[in-house]
């Protein structure tokens, strides 16, 4: 499930978590996202965050490539970007694991006991 967000132009974004794990790591101090709810880190997490999540072929190398864009939008589109990075964080849904997915069998039911 992607979500799309005004950013330069409108941008799909997705949470993947092997690739937010990844790009996160790329990051010398990354927030959690909670930190969009903290005005002294706001924009700082509003540009990792959009980029962590990015889902499409674009020119942004690093959150620091969006600075410019999120810094120039008006407080009212940041907190709609914020919004929908929220949003898609919250539409992930984890695989379903398999019940037998290491092999091992299943405890016995409390009738069989």
């Amino acid at each position: 499930m992607f979500t799309t967000v005004m950013l330069d132009q409108p941008r799909r974004i997705r949470y993947r978590p092997g690739l937010a794990q990844y790009r996160l790591g790329e990051i010398k101090k990354a927030l959690p996202l909670s930190a969009l709810k903290d005005g002294k880190k706001f924009l700082t997490a509003l540009c990792q965050w959009s980029w962590v999540l990015l889902d499409e072929e674009n020119s942004f190398n690093s959150p620091e490539d969006l600075a410019d864009i999120v810094a120039e939008m008006a407080l009212a589109k940041q907190i709609e970007l914020a919004n929908g990075i929220i949003e898609c964080v919250g539409l992930y849904k984890p695989p379903a694991e398999s019940k037998k997915a290491d092999g091992a069998t299943g405890s016995p039911s409390p009738a069989s006991a």
